[in-house]
């Protein structure tokens, strides 16, 4: 019996010791910290809130005539940080609003060809008013006239003070300085973030073209379509029923797995299935069996394994100059494909006891990672989980 699972029975009660090896750089367990992306929170909210909170508070603590005295203007002047602050946020607003005006201009020139002739599309694209926090805005809205009315300051002031020459000059300079040198460009991080929000990455798209052209024809009755096979050719071998679908780190994908591990080698194929797809009759669907021998029967594991083939596509991606996809990115839509296929699997519940995604570190010491030792303990734990099945 496998020295990874032994179980007795003892007054008709099934009871099992679990011996797993030490954890190691292969644990496959391991190598998914390291694959699952967690999604972005609220945290860049957050910051920009403490920011504005940490500055009010620094300047409310100073004296309101030494604020005067340094700005050179007159101590009569009622609560001149409300004003200050109010005409900068109007001109942040009109700065933006310029710049968006700019992106106007430019997407006038493919009304027709990106937007169909629609108004509305373009306005929208330009302007933006899916991201506009409309809460946000009216909480602004209304601290600012709370303010005004508190201190009883003339909201004439703010536009006398906004309309000046050399605020003007501000606006318009601020605006069209910061969009020349790039500083109105979104980051990286703001890019991913929108992107994964959206569900507009690549890694989003191939899960689930990957799920819907190919694991849900192949899945169901998986597992009863390689236990048949088992029970003609190795009854009393240790095995899988699950398919078993590998995500390596670095995205290459060996033609065979034998390629990748010389223990490992070709048993056989379970039945194949047939389905006609997007106008190709009868397309056959064919799965193909490891294993890796043992000293006995007993001691041999048997194995439905293969690459996603999705991950492929992504190294081969990374390879070309076509697709320009870097290094980073490329790791970066793996562990997107991976996150969200998982999730995919999750919530079908039919497909969790066929399939399981095996991710691992490929790129550390060949003598550290084998995939054949990856493969043999997801058996054991395959194994372990159908007993306990039965058992309950």
């Amino acid at each position: 019996m496998n020295s990874y699972l032994q179980y007795r029975q003892e007054t008709s009660c099934l009871i099992f010791r679990i011996e797993l090896p030490p954890t190691t750089s292969s644990d496959l367990y391991t190598a998914m910290e390291s694959v699952i992306l967690k999604p972005r929170g609220r945290g860049t909210l957050v910051a920009a809130v403490a920011i504005i909170s940490v500055t009010v508070c620094v300047l409310l603590l100073k004296k309101q005539g030494d604020i005067l005295k340094i700005s050179g203007l007159p101590e009569d002047v009622n609560m001149y940080m409300v004003v200050c602050v109010i005409d900068a946020i109007l001109v942040t607003f009109i700065s933006e609003l310029l710049r968006r005006i700019a992106i106007l201009h430019e997407e006038s020139f493919h009304f027709k060809l990106r937007y169909g002739g629609s108004k509305v599309k373009l306005l929208t694209a330009s302007f933006g008013f899916g991201s506009l926090r409309i809460p946000v805005v009216l909480v602004m809205i209304a601290m600012a006239t709370f303010c005004l009315a508190f201190f009883k300051v003339n909201p004439i002031i703010i536009p006398s003070l906004l309309m000046t020459r050399w605020n003007i000059i501000f606006i318009v300079v601020t605006s069209s300085v910061a969009h020349l040198i790039g500083l109105r460009e979104p980051t990286t991080a703001e890019m991913s973030k929108y992107l994964e929000e959206n569900r507009l990455n690549a890694g989003h798209g191939m899960a689930w073209s990957y799920y819907f052209g190919y694991l849900k024809l192949i899945l169901p009755n998986f597992d009863a379509r390689v236990k048949n096979w088992i029970d003609e050719n190795a009854p009393k071998s240790m095995y899988s029923p699950k398919l078993h679908i590998l995500v390596p780190r670095s995205c290459y994908c060996y033609p065979s797995l034998n390629d990748a591990d010389s223990r490992i080698t070709i048993a056989g194929t379970p039945e194949p299935i047939s389905a006609s797809r997007a106008g190709t009759i009868k397309r056959l669907y064919k799965n193909t069996i490891y294993k890796i021998e043992g000293k006995t029967e007993e001691d041999t594991y048997y194995f439905v394994a293969e690459y996603a083939t999705p991950v492929l596509s992504l190294y081969e991606m990374a390879e070309s100059d076509e697709a320009g996809l870097s290094a980073d990115e490329k790791l970066n839509q793996m562990k997107q494909f991976y996150t969200t296929l998982s999730h995919i699997l999750s919530v079908n519940p039919e497909f969790v006891q066929t399939c399981v995604l095996v991710p691992y570190d490929d790129k550390l010491d060949e003598d550290e990672v084998r995939i054949g030792d990856v493969l043999k303990r997801q058996v054991d734990r395959d194994t372990l989980e159908r007993e306990i099945s039965r058992s309950a």
